[in-house]
């Protein structure tokens, strides 16, 4: 583990961290002993991706996986992934660089019809929703929001979460 990066809350004055982060933490000092941190701090309050983030995965998500995926959040999720951040291509050279990390491929399989050999090849990509910019972020949930209504899913929001979606996706 060569960095970490994570969120916190500020009570009383000092910063609360989440378990899995103060163990990660210790793990990353242990095996960097006597080298050299940079430690940046940046409110995110402002930001609307934070904002997006916190709505689709702690109210968009579970709404849906209580009605079609037997409450499994993550399971919405990649359904979700699957159905709008699907990309069609012909070669790996089409996928964007700043993707290539963070891509789940989709191959086929295809059949030499003369010697039976099979091969795989890239035929498109499942975008990650970290690399989604503000506003494809916001088309995202726009269009899982759109599914629900189709599918005649009824959703009420509380109003932290109506806070949610107004600071990262009202436009």
């Amino acid at each position: 583990m060569k960095s970490l990066s994570d969120t916190f809350t500020v009570s009383k004055g000092r910063p609360v961290w989440d378990s899995k982060f103060n163990t990660r933490f210790e793990e990353l000092l242990k095996v960097n002993e006597s080298k050299s941190f940079e430690i940046k701090v940046e409110s995110i309050r402002d930001k609307a991706e934070h904002w997006q983030f916190k709505f689709y995965w702690g109210h968009l998500l579970p709404a849906i996986a209580d009605e079609c995926y037997s409450k499994v959040v993550l399971r919405a999720h990649y359904e979700m992934k699957k159905l709008y951040l699907n990309y069609s291509i012909s070669s790996w050279s089409e996928i964007p660089e700043k993707h290539k990390s963070r891509i789940i491929p989709i191959l086929r399989v295809i059949t030499d019809s003369i010697t039976g050999e099979m091969t795989e090849d890239i035929c498109g990509y499942i975008r990650s929703t970290s690399t989604l910019s503000k506003d494809e972020f916001q088309e995202y949930i726009h269009k899982i929001q759109g599914l629900i209504i189709d599918m005649g899913i009824q959703v009420s929001f509380s109003e932290e979460a109506m806070e949610m979606y107004r600071r990262g996706c009202a436009a």
